[in-house]
């Protein structure tokens, strides 16, 4: 279904499992899209690029996200993501610059490289603590960022993570982390940080 544009509506059914690279991608009808329970795996850029999406469902069930899945689904308002999620690939919701409701619930392990980058319009973000660390560029340039909670299970902070965050005034990081890697809030506006801890 790549660049099919006439296609609005993509209600997978329960019992699919895979999802291959760029199998929807480039759809720029598409406003809705629902992932069933079975999907196990969900490919590169399978999504991405579908500029129209509006409302995406990503069922309890699913496993594994790859890189770019739904990048520069720059319409999409709101993801949730759930708990049997394993890990997302890099850049996995990247430029959705419409982004403003992010849920990573709790039992997701892992949320790579760049998974929020460019996200200009999200405002806050709370990691749950399945997560014990925050990969490289994994909020760059998210200008709207205002609040980020982490928990007390993150154990570091990767490379340019928050870097040119230009609405963040402040940040917390827990005891629990003991390292911060280079350039990790360059040209962010914090003017305060509070460590609980010793990095």
């Amino acid at each position: 279904f790549y660049n099919n544009t006439n296609l609005t509506r993509c209600i997978i059914t329960d019992g699919v499992r895979l999802i291959h690279q760029y199998a929807f991608s480039s759809c720029l009808s598409l406003l809705e899209l629902i992932l069933p329970p079975s999907i196990e795996y969900v490919g590169k850029n399978a999504f991405s690029y579908n500029i129209n999406l509006r409302r995406l469902i990503i069922m309890d069930g699913v496993q594994t996200i790859d890189d770019h899945a739904f990048g520069f689904c720059v319409r999409l308002p709101a993801v949730i993501i759930p708990p049997s999620i394993r890990w997302t690939g890099s850049y996995v919701f990247s430029n959705c610059e419409n982004l403003t409701n992010v849920t990573i619930q709790d039992g997701v392990s892992q949320v790579y490289i760049g998974a929020f980058y460019k996200c200009s319009a999200l405002p806050n973000i709370t990691i749950p603590s399945s997560i014990t660390r925050i990969h490289n560029n994994t909020f760059t340039y998210c200008d709207n960022l205002t609040l980020v909670q982490l928990p007390n299970t993150i154990l570091s902070i990767g490379g340019s993570a928050f870097a040119y965050t230009t609405a963040l005034p402040s940040i917390t990081i827990p005891a629990s982390c003991s390292k911060i890697e280079d350039y990790a809030f360059r040209g962010s506006s914090i003017t305060e940080v509070r460590f609980e801890g010793n990095v």
